[in-house]
């Protein structure tokens, strides 16, 4: 019976992970909003299951200077409460990497962390049935 229970809860995180980068690659697909712009101050919103987080709600910083051009990495984190008692807790890092050719290629990297056991504001309860599972998407642009 634990077996079938831990199971279970594992597939509440791994769908959870996998709302969290649904939603926010849904986002960039209607905006463009990851695109090596500055798009931590920008008025852009992301939506899912119900919920919208703007930019106000992030935990956003811009961390990194590096040589290309005076460009940084831009990084935010999302919590998203999701259905069912699940949540997200999405990061999205944005930001110029040496293409290895002596140019300059845009990545975003989208990691969601879904979780089973979440309070309604979409953050993680602690406790020894919260169960974590993490998905990355990677894109260059």
């Amino acid at each position: 019976f634990e077996l079938a229970v831990a199971a279970r809860e594992s597939m509440y995180a791994i769908y959870a992970a996998d709302s969290g980068i649904e939603c926010a690659s849904a986002a960039n697909l209607a905006t463009s909003t990851f695109n090596g712009t500055a798009w931590v101050d920008n008025d852009i919103s992301i939506k899912c299951k119900g919920v919208t987080r703007g930019p106000s709600e992030w935990d956003n910083t811009i961390i990194g200077n590096f040589n290309f051009s005076g460009l940084a990495y831009q990084v935010a984190d999302i919590s998203l409460p999701l259905t069912n008692g699940t949540c997200a807790i999405v990061t999205i890092t944005d930001g110029p990497v040496d293409d290895g050719s002596g140019g300059i290629s845009y990545m975003t990297f989208v990691d969601s962390r879904g979780y089973n056991n979440c309070d309604s504001a979409g953050n993680p309860k602690i406790s020894s049935r919260t169960v974590e599972r993490a998905l990355r998407l990677t894109y260059e642009h």
